[in-house]
């Protein structure tokens, strides 16, 4: 488990007898020679493997400005550091105590102390986190308020966001009747799946929560007619004036509240192994790649084409080259049989 970690007790003990144990100390033992400088201890320090470091200060001062510091990364009093220079010549001064914050929660005589080797105490009341910031023997009042403009931005911010992305979608998909022109996505199924899905959303009520409050109109989160989505900063002022933990389960319940469906519905969008992006992704690659193919082997046949009736044209040029020959020879031979006759009719005849 995590404390036996701690303790540098987690593993198996070795050995028979009494020497069948498992040493949790994190004591170690530093030789330094005659000649070793002051780096060479530094970095046999920091190469023992304990959770400290230690570095070189120059103070600036004296013949000997430079000092060794060392650190411990454990915070609070689990982060004491214990030094015996034994027969060295380093003798060392506590600059800051190892020691635990220590916070009185609750009035009268008798307050719970609670203490920690951090500053910052999380969930002392539920969802109450305090970060200390001094020290004092006077009672601190802590009051807890709701920030309203801080609500106010986050849903502003959604309300953004959400406007963005449909835009987008709408972008790609869309196809302009005077133009004929269309979005690059013009007629994807996947983002009209998306886009359907994310009014579904806004629309559909939360049902069985306890409060008043199951849609986020309600709430003054409402659409358009064109499906921009709007925020009435005074409607939902009003609403959590009125019922404060109920604005507060419509939007952060567990199971039921719009955070929750929101974040299931886009974790099922946008997961990189299986969200709906994803697969139409890979499909599309699936697709391109067997384009690609196609591409491929109807250029091989092309190609093959090409060469086959390149082959064909060069014998047909030699035939037509030779019938030429041919021809003109014939026509050679005829004009000389008619130059030899007396008339074209009885020299013909009397071959």
């Amino acid at each position: 488990g995590t404390i036996a970690r701690d303790l540098r007790l987690a593993g198996v003990a070795t050995g028979t007898g009494a020497s069948n144990f498992i040493d949790g100390s994190q004591t170690k033992t530093l030789t330094i020679g005659a000649t070793d400088t002051l780096e060479t201890v530094r970095n046999a320090i920091n190469a023992l493997g304990l959770p400290v470091s230690a570095t070189i200060l120059n103070t600036g001062s004296g013949v000997n400005p430079f000092r060794l510091a060392i650190t411990s990364s454990v915070a609070g009093g689990a982060g004491r550091i214990l030094i015996e220079p034994g027969t060295s010549a380093f003798s060392f001064t506590e600059t800051v105590e190892a020691s635990d914050s220590v916070l009185l929660y609750g009035g009268g005589a008798t307050p719970v102390r609670l203490s920690s080797g951090q500053n910052t105490y999380a969930n002392i009341v539920d969802g109450l986190t305090v970060d200390l910031v001094g020290t004092t023997t006077s009672p601190v009042t802590v009051t807890v308020e709701t920030d309203t403009d801080e609500i106010l931005e986050n849903i502003t911010g959604f309300v953004e966001k959400f406007n963005a992305v449909v835009s987008k979608i709408d972008e790609l998909t869309k196809f302009d009747t005077i133009t004929n022109q269309k979005g690059l996505l013009f007629g994807d199924s996947t983002l009209r799946g998306i886009r359907g899905r994310l009014y579904h959303l806004l629309t559909d009520p939360a049902t069985g929560l306890s409060g008043p409050f199951r849609t986020l109109t309600q709430v003054g989160i409402s659409l358009l007619d064109d499906g921009t989505l709007v925020f009435d900063e005074s409607r939902f002022r009003d609403a959590l004036a009125a019922d404060p933990a109920a604005v507060q389960d419509l939007f952060a319940n567990d199971e039921l509240g719009y955070g929750k469906v929101f974040e299931d519905a886009l974790e099922f969008i946008t997961d990189p192994a299986d969200g709906v992006i994803t697969r139409a992704t890979s499909s599309r690659d699936t697709i391109i790649g067997d384009l690609k193919e196609r591409i491929e082997r109807m250029t091989e046949r092309v190609n093959a084409k090409r060469i086959q009736l390149r082959r064909e044209f060069a014998s047909m040029e030699e035939a037509f080259m030779k019938s030429q020959s041919i021809l003109q020879r014939l026509t050679q031979a005829f004009g000389s049989q008619g130059g030899g006759g007396g008339g074209g009719g009885s020299g013909l005849l009397g071959v």
